[in-house]
Order: C-alpha cells, then structure tokens, then sequence
C-alpha cells in the first residue's frame, strides 16, 4: 500500500475479528471493531475448542463426488446436505468437488500447512498478555474408530499427515483404554500429540477483547448491512449509524458474503452449520479432546462440562436448526462413553464460513484499495484466528508477510 493507514475499521467481534483487531492495535494503529453482538456469541461460543498446530486436510477429498448422493440421503450423518438447500448450494458443491481432486487435495494441505505451522506461536504473545494462558491445555488430542474398517481409513489418514510433516502414532485397542479408561473398547485410535485445548472458548475471546479495550480500541455495537466507499474513506452503515475509517478488514464469517455483495466483490462463501451439546455432569470423564471417527464429531473437556462438538450441514443461514444432528450425536458418544451422564443438557447451532477448498480468504480485496479480507476459516477459525490477525497486520503495515498468501487470495483459481 503507498498509502498507509491509520484508522481501520474491523467488521466482526467473532474470535478472528477480535484477534486481527488486537494486532493491529498492539501494532500501534487506531481501530474500530463493529460488531451487532457481543465479542465472542457467534460462532466463536460454539466451537471445539482446539487450537491444530500441525497438519490438517481439506474437508474436500479424493473419492468425495462418490459420497455426495449419502449427503444428501442421510440428514444425520457427519456430513448432511439439506435437499431443500441444494439449488443454492450448487454452485459451490462443484467447486467443493473440484477441489477434491487429488492434487488440488494435497495443493491446499500444504498451503493450510503454511498457516497452522505459525498458528500457536502467534497466540503466544496475545495470551501472555490477555492473561488468558491459564484457558489454554497442551493435551493433544486422540481420534477414535469404532470399526477395523473405519480404523483402516484412520491410518491411511495418520500416514497422510506424517507425509506432510505432522505428528500421528496409531494405537490399539488396549492403548487407547489405557490411555482414555472411560472409552469403551474400541477397533484403534490415532493420536496426535500437537494440539491445545480451550476450556473456554468464549471467555479467551472475551478476555483478548478486553486486552483491545485496555489498549484504547473501540468497540461499536450496530449491524452492518453495508460497506462503501466515501470521500477517500470506507465507511460501514447499518441501522441509521456509520463508521469511517483509512481501511477497513471484513471479519464477519458466515456473514461476510452478504456484506461483499454490497461492494460488487462476489465469492463461493457458504456455511456449514455445527452443532454442538454441552454435558455439564460429564466434564471429568477426558484428559484430553477425543474425535469419533465415523461420526466426524470431537468431545472436548471444558470447564462447564463436556462439549460434543461437530459435523457439517450444508443448509444456509436461514433455516431452522434441525434437531437430528445432536441426537445423532449422542446416540454414538453412549456407545463410546457407556453410562455418560446427560443431564442438564444445552445445545446450540452455529455458522462455520466455509470455502469449497476449505482454505480462508485472506489479503486485499480485489480493485478494492484499503479494503481487506480475512473471513472463510472452516472449522480453524479458533486455531487461524491469530495467525489472521498477525498478517493483516503485516499486510496493513506494508511489510512482506509472513506466509505466502497467495493461495488465499480472493481472486484464485476456484475451477
């Protein structure tokens, strides 16, 4: 940029917002949050709570143009397409299955790989001085298969990790007993040693806003129902009140899409929606998140309890949550976990942004000038959100960043 800015507006106080917020702030830049809620209550509240510090694959796989029919035939499996949704979705469902081709799989691993590999590290400093070390566990994390044909699959995974440079050990039956006794016996399980847990992860975003607030950030709490530019400045409007700053960064997850609209900016942003249910009497049955393998969900231990966290509907932003998906859940963590106690229960609905090649949108938008991305995370936008906000920042500084971030560009190749 020749033009460097000094005021930035950042639209979304999700975990991402916030995170990119702090940095720029911590970097010395005045900066407006916008957000219609509170810090944190939208689909940061709800997620599984692991930071991956090491190889994570594209949802899009080899072989997922076979499994799109069972999509949609199967309301509850880990993965569901809603019929009604499917007009809608389709032209982002080519895209997925374009992107599920086996060099375009192993493509984007390495180019996720170049974000989570710095993923911890850049927490680092923001936890130190949110004091928020203490909501963070360096438990690893194990995946479990109930099947020896689903335990097969599981090790063709682990291998596909250790090709890229991840950590994944293969155990047997009476090693992951040993290593999880509350887990009825199972088929195998792979663990991966690299991950950190959140116990909380509402009150870390809470607390790094706070750590934003103390720097003398500014938070404006109205929606924003559309961006523009005005005399030089871009500006954000909604509800009869707007904000104007030097540039400003789109933040806003699921939402996003809605907002580039309004910009003329058009990009293959959908939402998969997760589910999740909270145990409050089981939260001292794991030492540490464990994955059901075929049902593509994690059990976290948090601090109010367990949460069973996970799946994917393709269903869009306006329709009803669909109670099947949690029930589905719960009917496989009774076979894993026997004799769990479910009372007290609470469920929640979130939306993932989710782009069909599973990597996030991040960098300047396209004949935009000052107008900056940061939105599309998947299922990492826990783990992303701080890597995010240290290159933005470095992008709104005009250094060179710290990562390649032309595989995120929003103007790359989607076929």
């Amino acid at each position: 940029m020749t033009n460097l800015p000094r005021h930035v507006l950042v639209v979304g106080a999700g975990i991402v917002g916030v995170c990119t917020a702090l940095c720029l702030r911590r970097a010395g830049l005045e900066v407006t949050l916008i957000d219609r809620d509170e810090p944190g209550r939208g689909c940061s509240f709800g997620n599984a709570g692991i930071i991956a510090g090491d190889v994570v694959a594209p949802i899009a796989a080899p072989g997922i143009v076979t499994k799109v029919p069972g999509y949609l035939a199967d309301p509850e499996g880990p993965l569901a397409i809603r019929w009604s949704y499917l007009p809608a979705l389709a032209p982002w469902l080519v895209r997925f299955v374009w992107a599920g081709r086996q060099r375009i799989f192993e493509q984007n691993t390495r180019h996720l790989a170049s974000l989570t590999a710095q993923a911890q590290a850049a927490f680092a400093p923001l936890l130190t001085e949110a004091n928020a070390a203490d909501l963070i566990r360096k438990t690893g994390m194990l995946t479990v298969y109930e099947t020896e044909q689903a335990f097969a699959d599981g090790r063709r995974d682990a291998a596909y990790r250790r090709r890229f440079g991840g950590e994944a050990v293969e155990l047997g039956p009476a090693e992951v007993t040993a290593l999880v006794p509350a887990l009825a016996r199972v088929a195998g399980g792979v663990q991966r040693p690299n991950p950190h847990q959140v116990i909380d992860p509402l009150t870390l975003t809470q607390r790094l806003h706070d750590l934003f607030a103390k720097l003398s950030g500014r938070t404006l709490r109205f929606a924003v129902e559309r961006i523009g530019q005005v005399d030089g400045q871009w500006q954000a409007q909604g509800q009869g009140t707007a904000a104007q700053g030097d540039a400003l960064v789109v933040a806003c997850g699921a939402w996003s899409k809605r907002l580039l609209d309004t910009v003329g900016l058009r990009l293959p942003l959908d939402t998969e929606r997760g589910y999740h249910v909270m145990l409050p009497g089981a939260g001292e049955l794991l030492p540490m998140p464990v994955s059901s393998g075929e049902g593509g969900f994690f059990m976290t231990p948090m601090r109010h309890g367990l949460r069973i966290a996970g799946t994917v509907e393709m269903g869009g932003l306006e329709r009803a949550p669909d109670p099947r998906r949690v029930e589905a859940m719960l009917r496989r963590v009774r076979r894993l976990l026997p004799g769990i106690d479910e009372r007290n229960p609470s469920t929640w609905m979130g939306f993932r942004p989710s782009m069909p090649d599973s990597l996030p949108v991040l960098g300047p938008a396209p004949g935009r000038p000052g107008l900056f991305l940061a939105f599309g995370h998947g299922h990492l936008g826990l783990a992303l959100s701080a890597i995010t906000g240290k290159l933005l920042t470095q992008l709104l500084q005009g250094e060179a960043p710290s990562v390649d971030l032309a595989p995120f560009r929003a103007d790359r190749a989607w076929s």
